[in-house]
């Protein structure tokens, strides 16, 4: 029998809209693991910050973090690749970043960072209730944010920046695409901007995790959503784009499922792996 790798991204695919996972999708992914695949949950949360049960899911060992800026292994607690943005870049990402009405963070070392005076007003400018409720819990405040943080770590793994104007946010994207070469600028929602080192990104770590199980990338399943997940889609042997997905993602895959909230991943493992 043929193993398959199958990576998922989270939000706006395996986890409904609410952040669950539906039993259909569970059920089917402990099949699918039941049967000899592997399943890697693929994210641009880090890893303390995916909800507990896909933590604690026990058919899964391998977590691709922020994007591919790491790659945890749960069983050996440790990250067998990292892909992070020198202190100094990021320094100059932020200072862009200032140049635009939205409020950012950072993830450094399995932990989420923002300053105290951004964190204040996140009601205003991450009003999706999902998401605002993660920024509240999710982000530590601290004062004097680059300081803080130049302070304590040579590198980060991701920042991201969330905006209340859609029309700010696409001026902001074109600006970081224009002026970060060296990154690959991506978004996971349609409030938010993400960008992680030019390496660190789904499909590299897709690449990575088929070398790494001894796997051809052509026995690689993707779902993804987002323009976050176009690098996946197209790396793996398989790419499947939500219903619900941006329509480059749409276009990027090799073919599309069922919505989030409607067990997509589930539905095309069973086709695909005649689960």
């Amino acid at each position: 029998m043929e193993r398959y790798a199958i990576f998922s991204d989270l939000d706006g695919t395996l986890l409904n809209d609410d952040k669950t996972i539906s039993e259909r999708n569970l059920r089917t992914i402990e099949r699918a693991v039941k049967a000899g695949h592997y399943f890697i949950p693929c994210t641009g949360r880090y890893f303390g910050g995916m909800p507990p049960l896909i933590r604690s899911l026990p058919f899964c060992r391998y977590y691709v973090c922020m994007n591919g800026a790491e790659i945890y292994d749960k069983i050996e607690d440790r990250a067998v690749r990292r892909e992070e943005i020198p202190i100094d870049r990021a320094l100059e990402i932020w200072d862009i970043m200032d140049n635009f009405d939205g409020i950012y963070d950072c993830f450094v070392e399995n932990r989420a960072f923002m300053d105290r005076s951004m964190k204040r007003n996140c009601d205003f400018y991450v009003r999706e209730p999902a998401f605002n409720k993660m920024v509240h819990e999710l982000r530590q405040a601290v004062p004097d944010f680059k300081s803080y943080i130049k302070k304590r770590y040579k590198a980060i793994q991701k920042t991201q920046i969330f905006f209340a104007d859609p029309a700010e946010r696409e001026k902001c994207a074109e600006a970081l695409t224009r002026l970060l070469p060296d990154c690959s600028v991506t978004s996971s929602v349609s409030i938010n901007i993400e960008v992680n080192a030019l390496d660190a990104n789904k499909g590299e770590a897709v690449r990575f995790m088929c070398g790494y199980l001894d796997l051809p990338v052509e026995n690689s399943i993707a779902f993804g959503d987002s323009t976050n997940d176009l690098s996946m889609l197209s790396a793996a042997g398989i790419g499947v784009a939500m219903e619900n997905a941006v329509p480059e993602a749409k276009r990027r895959a090799d073919m599309v499922t069922a919505t989030n909230n409607s067990a997509g991943v589930a539905k095309a493992l069973e086709k695909i792996l005649n689960l």
